[in-house]
């Protein structure tokens, strides 16, 4: 028995002597003797371990808190930008006739009667990616003009190439969509896909952003009921000054209640027509 307690004694007494030459006591932060003292002094690294240490890397935590390059969430984009990052304008011809190019944001129901001024192309290509991105429903496009301009059968104008014909944006409530391709006259009546705040709040916002640029809009003829309709809806939501500032461009015209005609303002074609 007393050899056990002897054992013990002696397997304690060395385990308590090699411990203390790895982890020495640690010294003040203000002299070099060793402390057990309850200190506020704020022990360093080197004094815990007991020798010196390198100089703390000044970079270390900088790169340690910047998230690497493969973890960082890409910006959120506005549907414009998405739209001037997708659509190459300077790379299209500037020519008197352009056809509209082929793309998922507009549905082209006519490519031999789709030809127009840059101004026109480009306005349209940009007012319907906006759309897009925003209601995921392709802009309906009827007839710009010819190839080469003239007479384009049953039109009095589409001549220029400052004219296009587009769909009207409703909305189906039972299933939850967007379209520019629905019929949305019957009898002098709209239907309730376009009768309804998202589909008029969506036609708001075609207007707005066609009229926007990058060229001047100079008419949109619309149907005269669609237009007081509109008209209502935007100055109960939005206010009358913004339909002054955008419903300015609206003319009733006869023969318009299932599409906008929509005319471009070119300074170029204007020196010469």
């Amino acid at each position: 028995m007393q050899n056990t307690k002897s054992i013990l004694t002696l397997a304690t007494a060395t385990t308590f002597g090699l411990c203390s030459s790895i982890f020495p006591p640690y010294k003040n932060a203000f002299s070099n003797e060793p402390s057990y003292s309850n200190s506020t002094s704020t022990p360093t690294l080197s004094g815990i371990l007991g020798q010196d240490l390198p100089p703390l890397n000044s970079n270390f935590l900088q790169e340690l808190l910047t998230p690497s390059e493969e973890n960082v969430a890409p910006p959120q984009l506005t549907p414009l930008e998405k739209c001037v990052l997708q659509l190459d304008y300077d790379s299209q011809p500037h020519g008197r006739f352009v056809p509209l190019a082929k793309n998922d944001h507009l549905a082209i129901t006519r490519p031999r009667n789709s030809y127009g001024h840059h101004a026109l192309t480009t306005t349209l290509d940009r007012a319907a990616c906006i759309m897009y991105e925003q209601y995921k429903s392709p802009l309906r496009v009827n007839d710009l003009s010819r190839e080469h301009g003239g007479k384009l059968y049953p039109h009095k104008s589409h001549r220029r190439g400052l004219d296009a014909d587009v769909g009207m944006y409703a909305y189906n409530s039972q299933d939850g969509y967007y379209t520019t391709n629905a019929s949305l006259q019957h009898r002098s009546k709209a239907y309730k896909d376009f009768n309804n705040p998202q589909a008029l709040e969506a036609n708001w916002r075609f207007i707005k952003t066609l009229t926007s640029g990058p060229s001047e809009v100079q008419y949109i003829f619309w149907d005269n009921q669609l237009i007081n309709r509109l008209k209502k809806h935007v100055i109960f939501t939005h206010g009358s000054e913004e339909w002054k500032t955008h419903g300015k461009y609206f003319y009733p015209e006869p023969g318009h209640k299932t599409h906008y005609h929509i005319r471009i303002k070119t300074p170029e074609l204007k020196k010469t027509t």
